[in-house]
């Protein structure tokens, strides 16, 4: 996790007995319990060297934190708090995916044609007239994929809440735009499988509504985020940029 909510009232009740020197021992271990996603080592010196402990009166500071927050357990040191954030962390993702998923079996279904299992059919003479496709025809399943990332974008701002806007037009703009984000990522992945497409969409809005700077959240007191929205982040210069910031695979 790379973000996570910081109730400062919450924090005030609880910490209100630390010295400065415990508060900022206790914020360290937060961040570091947050973006490892696991307990703290159990063992005394390495956790006292990861972070920058050096002092006798650091190391008592330390000390002192870990046993009014922490419990020690055969995994290291567990706080209960952080444990319950990320599981919940961890559901929302899992929800998001799963949701996304079931919206893309169901329209993939409904848009297969009726006459798939119906052999009785007569079929097409050649007395029939040549039926003319137009060019600006699709497959059903293009279609259905870009609302499926379109809806997965909305689906990552209300679980995440980044500091997005939500998508509620599906313009012929935004149409070509998502069609052509979808274009690039299958040539990244080599793949144009619709699944394995909307997979990697997922963890990638995801990844973003954790950044510090993608999601838009405050980076410091007085600031109120930039608030991104689809269009800017689907533009090529800015979705390739995110890319690479993200380091993503």
């Amino acid at each position: 996790m790379h973000y996570y909510n910081f109730n400062i009232g919450d924090y005030r009740r609880q910490t209100g007995h630390l010295t400065l020197l415990e508060h900022a021992i206790y914020k360290n271990l937060l961040d570091s319990y947050y973006l490892s996603e696991q307990p703290l080592c159990a063992d005394l010196a390495k956790l006292m060297r990861s972070q920058s402990v050096r002092t006798a009166e650091e190391k008592q500071a330390l000390e002192n934190v870990l046993s009014d927050f922490f419990e020690l357990t055969e995994d290291g040191y567990r706080n209960k708090t952080c444990d319950e954030v990320i599981a919940k962390y961890h559901l929302k993702s899992d929800k998001a995916r799963q949701s996304a998923k079931k919206r893309w079996e169901g329209n993939a279904n409904a848009s297969k044609p009726q006459s798939e299992g119906n052999a009785n059919h007569k079929p097409i003479t050649n007395n029939h007239k040549p039926i003319k496709e137009s060019s600006q025809d699709e497959p059903d399943y293009t279609r259905i994929l870009v609302d499926q990332v379109i809806d997965m974008y909305n689906t990552v701002k209300s679980t995440e809440q980044p500091n997005w806007t939500a998508v509620e037009s599906r313009t012929k703009s935004r149409h070509t735009l998502t069609k052509k984000r979808i274009v690039d990522v299958q040539k990244r992945i080599k793949s144009k499988e619709p699944r394995k497409t909307l997979d990697w969409f997922t963890r990638f809005l995801t990844s973003l509504s954790n950044d510090q700077f993608y999601s838009g959240r405050p980076r410091f007191s007085g600031d109120t985020g930039y608030k991104w929205n689809f269009d800017s982040l689907f533009r090529e210069k800015n979705f390739v940029a995110a890319i690479e910031a993200l380091n993503d695979e």
